[in-house]
């Protein structure tokens, strides 16, 4: 079994319950209790459409599956919930799911790479991983999560 953290995020078609819904999917993923942080909101930044409000999350389970396969079931999960495969970069989305982490694996495949590449740049992916594990280390950093957190763009964002 391998421990993974999932970030999820929704900015269109009620995004608290596009993010709550896509919780009770991921549960079916989970080999074991699936634990999920609060839910976060912040403002949209480089986006290229008139983005609402993001709402973000990130949750902590057990699998089984290959990183590869975990990566085809949360795509499937999105497919599922209304966003289309040629979604565009930057716009407004129904729901995001991205694995930051499996494990303390290191991938580098193409379409994957874990940790995921962009975690150190998002306060709305550091501080919901911060309220599920405070004393997170990021798979090849150092760097501990309060100084990810401190060293991050600052952003607009709050606890829901």
């Amino acid at each position: 079994m391998i421990e993974v953290f999932i970030a999820l995020g929704a900015n269109a078609d009620n995004p608290v319950h596009q993010v709550k819904s896509a919780i009770q999917q991921l549960e079916a993923l989970a080999e074991g209790p699936l634990a999920a942080s609060s839910l976060w909101e912040s403002e949209p930044v480089a986006m290229n459409d008139d983005s609402g409000v993001f709402v973000n999350a990130v949750v902590v389970f057990q699998t089984s599956l290959p990183a590869t396969s975990l990566l085809k079931q949360l795509q499937q999960i999105e497919i599922e919930m209304g966003r289309p495969k040629d979604h565009g970069k930057n716009v407004a989305r129904r729901i995001d799911l991205d694995i930051l982490t499996y494990g303390s694996e290191q991938i580098h495949v193409q379409g994957l790479e874990i940790p995921h590449p962009r975690i150190e740049e998002r306060l709305f992916v550091l501080l919901p991983l911060q309220e599920l594990r405070p004393d997170f280390v990021l798979p090849g950093s150092a760097l501990s999560l309060p100084a990810l957190i401190d060293a991050a763009p600052a952003m607009a964002i709050s606890r829901r």
